[in-house]
């Protein structure tokens, strides 16, 4: 006989054990509903008036303030840490993500096609955030060791238990903006386990709405075995959303072949003998065969299908394939390369198997629990084609980069990926961080995760060249990092004649030392909305360094100094080149305030580009 179990010795558990709707969560941990305590003994003064469907939790409306306040920083090129920078669209962004999915706003809002994320599952340790609402981008310079302070963050404890209002404070903004970054025919997969899958359904829903839920995939990333209270958990959840589900197609997985397949010309194709079905719905015949014959098809279809079927024939689209009982089947042959059908809600794709991954590529025991390559290229498969944009902001292992470009060359596609990872200090002295670390110090590189993500893009893709020697695919990736503006900030209130006379002569140079011409590019891409890895182009110009970034959408003169007799032939050879580049839509022009020797000679510069080209001019 087991001994009797103690109870606990704190009232609020021992009610809990009791009762547990008597328990929630406040902004301090775990308080008494009094509500539910009077609803339970028979008071009667509690009223229902206040109750509503939903998810409800501590914090919700500052987290929604939060997704709403804008970004102050910017992002700054790293071209040092990169594979052909200049040619290049893929990114990798070192940064809090939520920071850098403000930014991101302008550039590519509605343009993503598939947002996957892999968020923390809340398991007691494995989340760390800043945990300022107001001053995000402060707290993450300090925790990241950029700036002297403290680093105070958010992270779990085994004692603090698993505070749901932690992890959805936590995720509810970042969702949130990252919906307004799909396309209309965009879809959002979210990586899960027990833990918060309810409630993160409920956040999706209540984000996309009910209709945009299209399912829950069930992961099986383990057969089974490993110790276990009461179940052994050999799987996860990856909840699929829609942004507008009416404009979203079905989601693909490549055909599973039972069919007979042929090779014509060095292709093999498979013999789908079931078209009528599958265009027309099925034939209920009393015998149960779900085909409908050519020799049934004015009885089952009606004259005008039957005439669509024989148009169809006489275009070589379709061909008959004799059946038993003197009956033919409607057929057409379809590459296998091409062939799909609908994705299955259950993928097994063991955990091991992204392991090996890393394995293959030198980085043992680098990242716990990385997703595997084979499933990230059947998710990508699934919803996206072309040069469709792939976004993962919680990078990580950097497993849907290595999956994008590993797709690409599966299927001549040009997707590009835009990858997002915090770069959360690593420790030795963390057993699950040591190996890591090591790695870190061993490269000479800063011990944080996200140069763990790039050390695997680079290997990844240095493998992938190898096994593909003639591929002309996009291999390569920029860096970029979460930073402070490059223009200097006008103090609020100079306290002093001397404060405001070191604060005039520092706005002589608008650019805080250390910035670079690139640094500033990389500014006003995202100030304009234009994508950052927009190509650039250079041209002197009356003697003076231009550059067109994009398709002329803007021009950038940051010489220090235009003589007045300089100002004409710059402004024509501008505007010459606009007309040249021909952009689809306006221009803009941004000149350094301080290159000009007085104001009529940037006023003169700045009626010609306005007058003549329709520029907007913006002098910094």
């Amino acid at each position: 006989m087991s001994p009797p179990t103690r109870p606990p010795a704190d009232p609020l558990q021992q009610l809990r054990a009791l009762f547990p709707e008597l328990v929630s969560e406040g902004p301090d941990g775990a308080v008494l509903n009094v509500d539910v305590l009077k609803t339970l003994v028979g008071d009667r003064t509690v009223a229902d008036a206040d109750e509503r469907f939903g998810l409800h939790w501590h914090g919700k409306r500052r987290a929604r303030q939060l997704a709403l306040t804008p970004g102050t920083g910017t992002l700054r090129p790293r071209p040092e840490d990169g594979v052909n920078g200049d040619g290049t669209r893929n990114l990798l962004i070192q940064g809090d993500n939520l920071e850098v999915l403000k930014l991101l706003h302008k550039s590519y809002a509605g343009r993503v096609k598939l947002i996957y994320i892999d968020p923390p599952y809340n398991t007691g340790r494995d989340f760390v955030y800043p945990d300022s609402f107001q001053h995000s981008l402060k707290h993450y310079l300090e925790m990241t060791g950029q700036v002297q302070g403290g680093r105070r963050m958010v992270s779990h404890t085994e004692a603090g238990g698993r505070f749901h209002t932690d992890w959805l404070n936590m995720l509810y903004p970042r969702l949130w903006l990252a919906r307004s970054l799909l396309r209309e025919d965009g879809v959002l997969m979210l990586s899960i386990d027990d833990t918060e899958l309810a409630h993160a359904r409920m956040l999706l829903a209540e984000l996309f709405g009910d209709e945009g839920l299209i399912g829950t995939l069930v992961h099986q990333r383990a057969k089974g075995g490993g110790q276990a209270r009461h179940i052994v958990k050999g799987h996860d959840y990856i909840l699929v959303a829609a942004r507008n589900i009416e404009r979203c197609a079905p989601l693909r997985r490549d055909k599973v072949v039972q069919g007979r397949t042929e090779t014509i010309d060095g292709r093999e194709v498979l013999i789908d003998d079931d078209v009528v079905r599958k265009r027309f719905g099925k034939y209920d015949k009393a015998s149960g065969d779900r085909r409908c014959f050519y020799e049934e098809l004015l009885e089952c279809k009606g004259e005008a299908r039957k005439r669509a079927i024989d148009a169809g024939i006489a275009r070589g689209d379709y061909f008959l394939q004799p059946w038993p009982n003197g009956l033919h089947a409607i057929c057409r042959r379809v590459p296998l390369d091409e062939a799909s059908s609908k994705l299955y809600s259950i993928i097994r794709v063991l955990s091991e198997e992204g392991k090996k991954d890393l394995e293959a590529l030198g980085l043992d025991d680098v990242f716990s629990y990385p997703k595997p390559v084979a499933l990230m290229t059947q998710l990508i498969r699934a919803a996206t084609s072309g040069d469709d944009i792939v976004m993962d902001f919680f990078a990580g292992s950097g497993s849907t980069g290595h999956a994008t470009w590993a797709q690409n060359l599966a299927d001549g596609g040009t997707r590009r990926f835009i990858l997002v990872q915090l770069p959360e200090p690593l420790s030795e002295a963390d057993k699950q961080q040591a190996v890591g670390a090591a790695l870190c110090a061993r490269l000479g590189r800063p011990p944080h995760i996200a140069e763990l993500t790039r050390e695997r893009l680079l290997r990844a893709g240095a493998a992938l060249r190898a096994q593909h020697p003639a591929t002309t695919a996009d291999l390569g990736f920029r860096v970029m990092a979460l930073d402070t503006s490059n223009l200097r900030s006008w103090p609020s209130a100079p306290d002093t004649p001397a404060d405001l006379e070191q604060a005039l002569r520092e706005q002589a140079n608008p650019l805080l030392e250390g910035r670079t011409e690139a640094d500033l590019h990389a500014e006003l891409l995202l100030q304009r909305g234009l994508d950052l890895c927009a190509p650039l182009r250079r041209q002197v110009i009356a003697g003076k360094s231009v550059c067109a970034l994009g398709d002329g959408e803007l021009f950038t003169c940051l010489v220090s100094h235009i003589a007045a007799d300089e100002v004409e032939p710059l402004a024509l050879g501008i505007l010459a080149w606009q007309q040249a580049l021909a952009p689809a839509g306006a221009s803009g022009c941004v000149l350094l305030d301080s290159a000009f020797a007085d104001d009529l000679a940037k006023g003169r510069l700045i009626a010609l580009l306005e007058h003549r080209g329709r520029m907007q001019v913006q002098s910094i």
